[in-house]
């Protein structure tokens, strides 16, 4: 489908006559130029078949005359064209002055619409007057021109255009030039405007066009540079407040640092109550409001302002006068009022909400349990329980590490299942105690195990480890010897906490022989099989020996055996029993190695004797204990 999308009438030549002969220099010809483009708007190109004819009407009516199908060129969609250059233009074509309409058809396309009407009279037609007489016909007062009815100066046709800089006016008037082209002003008052436009129907009362600048451009000292008036208006996708170069669909800049700039939007009044104003958003499926409501308002307080959803079930989110946020809430009574619950997130994935619920409040932890800790109404605390039935409820283990005071009577109701009794403390799981490894090895100038041993235990509690090495080293004069060992709970890590045994160069030359002894309490944080380990290491030049290694464990738990605060008796024969007399020999063999030793080189085995008496001690003290809560 072509179109023409413009078109320029340009009268050169004519001699058609009014009923007189014409001269025969004078060609009958009208030179026509127009442009052409297919629907999208791209202008046509090349040669194109193109038909003009000559109608009596605007719409239908007689065809007068016509060119029949020429092949013109069209370069960038214009064309020039002379009508009458192939088939003469009929002498009688504009006899009686009616208008005449030109109509052009493009290829086998239909003819475009609408025709374009011919206005003018090409050089002179002398059929009914002389060049003077014509002359007459363009004054004022003259037939088909311009009439001065003395307060009024019009164009007697109504059909007829006024071009100033321009041959062929689009419009009833167009001015083209490097000039203001209207300019309109007036001193009036009320409706009296300097321009006024009007539209009866669905067009523009005034339109301003730019290409560059400034389509229109009002400007005033003391009134309204624009003013519109009406039930709504339009702008284009970006205004500008402030500037001229708006950034966003509303850009407002204030032109003055000291002026705070706002947007103001006030709703309206009827004498007795305001309505809401605000900003609503919408990207055509969800629709959001943030608005001050009316005084009567059914979703927040007056003198608020909130944010509702009007998809939503409630307020969102409202501000109050008095500083008061609320989440869900119409009217917050708090700095900060949540209607339900809060969460708690990482990585964008819910770990806990807390809030009230069931009579209390909740913290849960998200899709895993509630009542991770339950506060309910009267104060009763609940963990792992939703009803708790005292003070402090808890519903499972519990474990204190630092000091407990209870005012009141405590109740041990029920001990667990796997908690510690008389017939299994000894051996396994309360004491277990190494063979001695009687191997005699050479200690190494790294840290290296020469003994070990595990215990098994039901539940969490403390390890006493304790260990004991016959050390043997053939000392000389020249050197010196250093012997470190200590317990560890790891074959791959260093004892933090060891005993020494030192000799210097200054030391007696000779075989030395003696009992080093370590100790060492670790945790266990809950039931399992634990390893400890004996090591060593020697610095200097001697080479020292490691034999007759022992390793023994005692193993506290953080629960005894016992039920409704009574503990089980465990006897002396237990916790004190008869040390076994040493003989002669061993006694004899002892003081001696003492005696080799040197007075500083004490024998540790008094260190052990006296720690385990002060464990004794210990355990005896805490029967003690125990035996005053049962006569509680």
């Amino acid at each position: 489908m072509r179109k023409l999308v413009s078109s320029v009438l340009v009268i050169t030549l004519l001699t058609i006559a009014f009923g007189i002969p014409v001269t025969a220099d004078v060609p009958h010809l009208i030179s026509f130029q127009g442009r052409a483009t297919d629907a999208s708007g791209v202008p046509l190109q090349g040669s194109q078949t193109l038909t003009f004819a000559i109608y009596d009407s605007q719409t239908g009516g007689t065809r007068l005359w016509s060119s029949g199908a020429r092949e013109i060129n069209v370069t960038d969609g214009l064309f020039p064209y002379l009508l009458g250059s192939n088939v003469a233009l009929p002498a009688d074509l504009f006899v009686d002055n009616s208008p005449r309409w030109l109509g052009i058809t493009v290829e086998s396309d239909p003819e475009l619409t609408p025709r374009t009407q011919l206005v003018a009279v090409p050089y002179a037609y002398h059929a009914k007057s002389s060049d003077t007489a014509q002359y007459a016909l363009g004054s004022p007062g003259g037939s088909g021109a311009w009439i001065d009815d003395g307060t009024t100066v019009r164009l007697a046709d109504g059909r007829d255009s006024v071009g100033i800089g321009v041959s062929d006016p689009s419009v009833k008037l167009e001015v083209e030039g490097d000039v203001t082209a209207v300019y309109g002003h007036t001193d009036g008052t009320g409706l009296a405007a300097g321009v006024m436009g009007f539209n009866g129907s669905t067009g523009y009362g005034v339109m301003g066009m730019s290409s560059e600048g400034r389509g229109v451009f009002g400007t005033t000292a003391t009134g309204f540079g624009g003013y519109f008036f009406g039930p709504k208006h339009y702008f284009s996708p970006r205004v500008g407040i402030g500037t001229d170069n708006p950034q966003y669909a509303l850009h407002v800049m204030g032109d003055d640092p000291a002026i705070n700039t706002y947007v103001r939007i006030q709703a309206g009044y009827d004498g007795g109550t305001w309505g809401r104003a605000g900003v609503s958003f919408t990207n055509g499926t969800d629709a959001w409001r943030w608005f001050v409501p009316s005084t009567a308002d059914s979703h927040m307080p007056a003198s608020s302002i909130g944010l509702y959803s009007q998809y939503g079930a409630a307020q969102v989110l409202t501000a109050t006068q008095s500083g008061r946020l609320g989440v869900m809430s119409t009217n917050p009574t708090r700095t900060l009022t949540v209607n339900g619950s809060i969460g708690l997130q990482t990585s964008e994935t819910d770990r806990w909400h807390f809030g009230y619920y069931n009579g209390g409040l909740n913290i849960s932890e998200t899709s895993v349990a509630d009542y991770r800790l339950f506060l309910q109404n009267g104060g009763n605390v609940g963990i792992g329980t939703g009803s708790p039935s005292a003070r402090l409820h808890v519903n499972g283990g519990a474990y204190i590490n630092g000091d407990a005071d209870v005012a009141g009577t405590f109740h041990a109701d029920a001990f667990e299942a796997n908690a510690i009794g008389r017939d299994n403390i000894i051996d396994e799981v309360g004491i277990a105690v190494a063979p001695t490894s009687s191997t005699t090895q050479t200690i190494a100038d790294t840290w290296t195990t020469y003994h070990s041993r595990e215990i098994t235990v039901p539940t969490a509690g403390y390890i006493v480890a304790l260990a004991d090495a016959s050390i043997e080293i053939d000392h000389g004069l020249s050197g010196y010897c250093s012997v470190y060992i200590g317990i560890a709970d790891s074959p791959d890590s260093q004892p933090d906490h060891v005993n020494t045994l030192y000799l210097g160069n200054d030391f007696n030359e000779g075989t030395i022989r003696t009992t080093l002894a370590t100790k060492k309490l670790f945790y266990c944080p809950s039931a399992g099989t634990y390893t400890y380990y004996l090591q060593g290491i020697h610095y200097g030049d001697d080479a020292p020996q490691i034999s007759n290694k022992t390793v023994f464990l005692l193993f506290i738990p953080t629960v005894y055996s016992s039920k409704n605060g009574v503990a089980e008796a465990i006897g002396d024969d237990i916790l004190y029993p008869t040390p076994l007399p040493m003989s002669a020999e061993i006694e004899a063999a002892t003081n001696a190695t003492r005696t080799a030793a040197s007075p500083d080189a004490t024998s540790n085995n008094d260190e052990l004797v006296d720690l385990v008496r002060s464990l004794s001690a210990e355990l005896k003290d805490m029967k003690s204990r125990l035996e005053e809560v049962e006569k509680r």
